[in-house]
């Protein structure tokens, strides 16, 4: 059981991770959120 649930708590901060990469430096943050709208504002 504890095997099952390491194994989910990776899963969950790799996601994490994945979630919270930062754009290139190319895109400007306005421009991004144009092409991608998100609710949290």
């Amino acid at each position: 059981m504890r095997r099952v649930l390491a194994h989910h708590d990776e899963q969950t901060r790799r996601a994490k991770e994945r979630a919270a990469a930062t754009p290139a430096l190319a895109y400007r943050p306005e421009d991004l959120q144009v092409l991608f709208p998100t609710t949290d504002r």
